[in-house]
Protein backbone atom coordinates (compact mmCIF):
# COMPACT_ATOMS: atom_id res chain seq x y z
CA UNK A 1 0.00 0.00 0.00
CA UNK A 2 1.10 3.52 -0.70
CA UNK A 3 1.48 6.02 2.07
CA UNK A 4 -1.13 8.70 2.54
CA UNK A 5 -1.12 11.19 -0.36
CA UNK A 6 0.06 14.68 0.45
CA UNK A 7 -2.58 17.30 -0.26
CA UNK A 8 -1.32 20.21 -2.37
CA UNK A 9 -1.89 23.52 -0.64
CA UNK A 10 -1.54 26.95 -2.21
CA UNK A 11 -0.66 30.20 -0.49
CA UNK A 12 -3.52 32.73 -0.43
CA UNK A 13 -6.03 30.10 -1.59
CA UNK A 14 -9.58 31.28 -0.89
CA UNK A 15 -11.92 28.61 -2.29
CA UNK A 16 -12.40 26.12 -5.07
CA UNK A 17 -15.36 24.69 -6.88
CA UNK A 18 -15.64 21.59 -9.06
CA UNK A 19 -18.53 21.16 -11.44
CA UNK A 20 -19.36 18.85 -14.31
CA UNK A 21 -21.27 18.89 -17.56
CA UNK A 22 -21.51 15.24 -18.63
CA UNK A 23 -17.84 14.26 -19.12
CA UNK A 24 -16.47 17.81 -18.79
CA UNK A 25 -15.17 18.60 -15.30
CA UNK A 26 -14.14 22.15 -14.45
CA UNK A 27 -12.18 23.19 -11.40
CA UNK A 28 -12.19 26.82 -10.36
CA UNK A 29 -9.53 27.99 -7.91
CA UNK A 30 -10.02 31.40 -6.34
CA UNK A 31 -7.30 33.41 -4.61
CA UNK A 32 -7.55 36.00 -1.84
CA UNK A 33 -8.13 39.49 -3.21
CA UNK A 34 -4.91 40.75 -1.64
CA UNK A 35 -2.66 38.03 -3.14
CA UNK A 36 0.77 39.37 -4.04
CA UNK A 37 1.98 39.05 -7.62
CA UNK A 38 4.97 36.83 -6.69
CA UNK A 39 2.71 34.43 -4.74
CA UNK A 40 0.23 34.26 -7.65
CA UNK A 41 3.11 33.57 -10.06
CA UNK A 42 4.43 30.80 -7.81
CA UNK A 43 0.97 29.20 -7.59
CA UNK A 44 0.54 29.45 -11.36
CA UNK A 45 3.92 27.81 -12.01
CA UNK A 46 2.94 24.85 -9.80
CA UNK A 47 -0.41 24.56 -11.57
CA UNK A 48 1.14 24.90 -15.02
CA UNK A 49 3.86 22.29 -14.64
CA UNK A 50 2.51 19.83 -12.10
CA UNK A 51 -1.17 19.67 -13.00
CA UNK A 52 -3.00 19.45 -16.34
CA UNK A 53 -4.86 22.73 -15.84
CA UNK A 54 -5.47 25.63 -18.18
CA UNK A 55 -5.19 29.08 -16.65
CA UNK A 56 -7.34 31.93 -17.92
CA UNK A 57 -5.24 34.81 -19.16
CA UNK A 58 -6.17 38.49 -18.84
CA UNK A 59 -8.39 38.24 -21.93
CA UNK A 60 -10.47 35.52 -20.24
CA UNK A 61 -9.67 33.01 -22.99
CA UNK A 62 -7.89 29.68 -22.77
CA UNK A 63 -7.81 26.21 -24.28
CA UNK A 64 -9.39 23.72 -21.90
CA UNK A 65 -7.46 20.57 -21.13
CA UNK A 66 -8.51 17.25 -19.66
CA UNK A 67 -7.65 16.77 -15.97
CA UNK A 68 -8.82 13.18 -15.42
CA UNK A 69 -8.14 9.74 -16.80
CA UNK A 70 -10.32 6.66 -16.96
CA UNK A 71 -8.97 5.68 -13.53
CA UNK A 72 -9.84 8.99 -11.82
CA UNK A 73 -12.96 10.00 -13.74
CA UNK A 74 -15.37 8.77 -11.05
CA UNK A 75 -13.36 10.30 -8.19
CA UNK A 76 -14.13 14.01 -8.33
CA UNK A 77 -11.79 14.88 -5.45
CA UNK A 78 -8.83 13.21 -7.16
CA UNK A 79 -7.16 15.07 -10.02
CA UNK A 80 -4.18 13.51 -11.74
CA UNK A 81 -0.85 15.24 -11.84
CA UNK A 82 0.40 15.64 -15.40
CA UNK A 83 2.77 12.64 -15.31
CA UNK A 84 0.13 10.41 -13.72
CA UNK A 85 -2.39 11.28 -16.41
CA UNK A 86 0.22 10.58 -19.09
CA UNK A 87 1.07 7.22 -17.55
CA UNK A 88 -2.61 6.25 -17.40
CA UNK A 89 -3.03 7.29 -21.05
CA UNK A 90 -0.15 5.02 -22.00
CA UNK A 91 -1.65 2.09 -20.09
CA UNK A 92 -5.08 2.72 -21.66
CA UNK A 93 -3.52 2.80 -25.12
CA UNK A 94 -1.71 -0.46 -24.57
CA UNK A 95 -4.73 -2.16 -23.05
CA UNK A 96 -6.93 -1.17 -25.98
CA UNK A 97 -4.51 -2.20 -28.71
CA UNK A 98 -2.77 -5.27 -27.30
CA UNK A 99 -0.19 -6.77 -29.62
CA UNK A 100 3.39 -7.95 -29.43
CA UNK A 101 4.43 -4.42 -30.41
CA UNK A 102 2.39 -2.81 -27.60
CA UNK A 103 3.79 -5.37 -25.14
CA UNK A 104 7.34 -4.30 -26.07
CA UNK A 105 6.23 -0.67 -25.77
CA UNK A 106 4.86 -1.36 -22.29
CA UNK A 107 8.20 -2.94 -21.27
CA UNK A 108 10.02 0.20 -22.45
CA UNK A 109 7.60 2.49 -20.57
CA UNK A 110 7.97 0.33 -17.45
CA UNK A 111 11.77 0.50 -17.68
CA UNK A 112 11.65 4.30 -17.97
CA UNK A 113 9.18 4.49 -15.09
CA UNK A 114 11.38 2.33 -12.86
CA UNK A 115 14.34 4.60 -13.63
CA UNK A 116 12.28 7.71 -12.83
CA UNK A 117 11.10 6.19 -9.54
CA UNK A 118 14.71 5.37 -8.63
CA UNK A 119 15.76 8.98 -9.32
CA UNK A 120 12.87 10.36 -7.28
CA UNK A 121 13.68 8.03 -4.38
CA UNK A 122 17.28 9.27 -4.38
CA UNK A 123 16.20 12.94 -4.57
CA UNK A 124 13.54 12.58 -1.88
CA UNK A 125 14.62 10.00 0.68
CA UNK A 126 12.07 9.02 3.32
Amino acid sequence: MREEREIQEFENYALSYVFRFNSLQLLILCWDRDIKEDVLNKNNIILKYQYPYSILDASGNTVLSRCTSEATYHHEQLIDVTWGQGLMDEISYMRGTFSEQSEKYFEEVQKRWDEEERKLAEEHPR
